[in-house]
């Protein structure tokens, strides 16, 4: 039988980078935890449009998995 039970992601981790489709991604929204996965909204690093308001990064939300999500590191400015 599958786990049922939902808890809330770890909110730590917003803001953080991860890699997902190869691709690199920031945390910008941390949701529902289930079954070793984690729902998360992701605004592309590189990827995005220019736009009269300024520069908006490609969006998606996705479960990933709960590894992933746990490795992901606030990048530091140089």
């Amino acid at each position: 039988m599958e786990n049922t039970e939902i808890k809330i992601g770890d909110r730590t981790k917003i803001d953080c980078t991860l890699v997902y489709s190869g691709e690199a991604w920031r945390i910008i929204g941390v949701g529902a935890e289930r079954d070793g996965n984690t729902y998360c909204h992701l605004a592309n690093i590189y990827r995005g449009k220019q736009q009269k308001n300024g520069w908006n990064p490609i969006q998606i939300c996705d479960w990933i998995d709960s590894a992933v999500v746990a490795s992901a590191t606030k990048l530091e400015a140089k």
